[in-house]
């Protein structure tokens, strides 16, 4: 049976791995609805290069301290909903 607190909790930020658990079925569907969700549909540019600039700032160590788990796991799944994933463009 799996552990539901693991789906539902403030999970710490990684690009390494999804931020809901993919091996059930609850986790794969906050996934699926995060990632549809028809509000990305009106993401401006200043957005999309918000959510890059934190994703890059992660990815260099550079971010602003006061950052969240919340506000990074927001950029990515902004940016894995808007950007396609090979080319990274809109």
């Amino acid at each position: 049976e799996p552990d539901i607190t693991k789906t539902m909790g403030d999970v710490p930020f990684t690009l390494d791995k999804p931020h809901f658990d993919q091996g059930n079925w609850l986790g794969r569907y906050r996934h699926f609805f995060a990632i549809t969700n028809p509000l990305y549909l009106f993401t401006s540019q200043d957005q999309l290069a918000s959510a890059k600039a934190k994703l890059d700032g992660f990815k260099a160590g550079t971010l602003a301290p006061k950052t969240t788990n919340k506000e990074l796991w927001d950029a990515r799944t902004l940016c894995d909903a808007v950007l396609h994933p090979d080319t990274k463009m809109p």
